[in-house]
């Protein structure tokens, strides 16, 4: 029976001893000469980790505006991001991208809208053959539209293709405007 109290007793003094030890050293730092040089110093630590975080919020925020560092992401990392700058614009957003994804990144909705939405960051612009590709996914899936999103545009051809159809052409630098 006194070895099933040991370890919780045991516990308990070390928790004991670890709290008298911080008021000891927080009395003691109290009385020092510089106590208040010593709590400047702290408040500005912290402080300085304060501005550091919210200055690299904000060049994320601002590199994500950049078309440079969106052909730096991967295909699964573009559709993430694209998914993000969606929400923000009001819609709700469930993302499919994987391999064997049926052709749709992205399914969104927003009132009686359902949207399905493929991705392309290439370094070149996209061909019709992604256009009918999404046009028929568009009919198996029974969207109301569809989107195509490029980081680079499209060719002649894809636009005219999607010319009359519910399909919208969106190049990244107009989405982010």
């Amino acid at each position: 029976m006194g070895f099933i109290l040991f370890p919780p007793i045991i516990a308990g003094v070390a928790i004991l001893c670890a709290v008298a030890n911080q008021l000891a050293n927080s009395l003691w730092r109290s009385q020092q000469p510089d106590s208040s040089a010593y709590v400047s110093y702290q408040s500005a630590c912290k402080a300085h980790r304060m501005a550091t975080k919210a200055y690299e919020q904000e060049l994320r925020a601002w590199y994500s505006t950049q078309e440079s560092w969106w052909q730096t992401l991967s295909g699964m990392a573009f559709e993430r991001e694209i998914s993000k700058v969606l929400q923000k614009g009001g819609y709700s957003v469930d993302v499919t991208g994987a391999p064997g994804d049926g052709g749709v990144d992205l399914k969104l909705r927003r009132g009686h809208d359902f949207i399905l939405v493929q991705c392309k960051n290439h370094k070149t612009r996209v061909g019709p053959s992604a256009v009918r590709d999404l046009f028929g996914t568009l009919t198996h899936h029974g969207g109301t539209q569809a989107w195509l999103i490029s980081t680079c545009g499209f060719t002649a051809g894809a636009e005219g293709f999607a010319h009359g159809k519910p399909i919208r052409l969106i190049r990244l630098r107009d989405l982010l405007s």
